[in-house]
């Protein structure tokens, strides 16, 4: 996994499976190894009732706060990142509750994977509806609507590891994508070439399992990572602030506080 960008937080939300076959079900469970929550659902109402009624730990009004127009010269409202709201969904316990990616098969009783999906079309989490070659054209239908964000045609041989890859790489992309119309007029830092390449490298050595961006009241920008619940055999790291500046020079300072 190679990120594009760096998002504001990263933890491991929980993943959603929806399949009318319980012993595929079981199968992908295994399949995947993921260190976060994966829940599992045979009953696709069952389901939406569940996935519609989670309250969620990620919520972007919370993260962003005007600025004083009489502070700034512009006559355009401005905002700014609250880092320590940031700072604090991070450490909620809720947070690994919140939902990322969702997995529905298409053909199943009572609900197919297409209504399930139009029904939480208005959800940030990401979609993969699992289909068999006879319904690529209703696939293709829904993705182009914008209902799902990506389908996979069954096939007893690949689909596993073609779900845990497209999961792996939703897992990222579901914080990318809710950070990206937070941060589009912030510090160009978080768009740097140089610092993002540092940052993959950081994340690839050590396995960071969580990370979450801040600053202080200098305005110094950095990433907080941890590994503490990564299984790569390698130093543990608690809590380690990556400033910008540090990135550069590859040198990593533990933080105490």
């Amino acid at each position: 996994m190679k990120l594009d960008s760096v998002p504001l937080l990263y933890f491991k939300p929980t993943i959603f499976l929806v399949d009318d076959n319980r012993s595929f079900l079981e199968g992908l469970s295994l399949e995947l190894s993921y260190p976060g929550l994966v829940e599992t659902f045979t009953n696709p109402a069952l389901a939406l009732t569940e996935l519609t009624s989670r309250k969620k730990t990620l919520v972007k009004n919370a993260f962003v706060e005007a600025i004083n127009q009489d502070e700034v010269e512009t006559d355009r409202t401005c905002f700014a990142l609250n880092f320590q709201n940031i700072l604090n969904t991070a450490s909620n316990s809720d947070r690994f509750t919140e939902v990322g990616v969702v997995v529905v098969d298409y053909s199943m009783p009572g609900m197919n994977g297409f209504t399930f999906c139009q029904n939480i079309a208005h959800l940030d989490c990401l979609k993969i509806m699992l289909t068999a070659e006879a319904d690529h054209k209703v696939a293709v239908d829904a993705f182009n609507a914008g209902i799902i964000d990506k389908f996979i045609i069954k096939d007893p041989e690949s689909t596993e590891t073609e779900i845990k890859s497209a999961i792996m790489n939703f897992v990222h992309r579901y914080f990318i994508d809710f950070s990206a119309s937070l941060i589009a007029n912030t510090n160009r830092i978080w768009t740097n070439n140089q610092y993002i390449s540092v940052v993959n490298e950081w994340i690839n050595t050590y396995d960071i399992a969580r990370y979450l961006r801040s600053t202080d009241a200098h305005n110094k920008f950095s990433l907080r990572c941890s590994n503490i619940n990564s299984s790569v055999k390698s130093p543990a790291i608690e809590d380690v602030e990556l400033d910008f500046a540090t990135l550069i020079t590859r040198h990593y300072k533990v933080i105490t506080d």
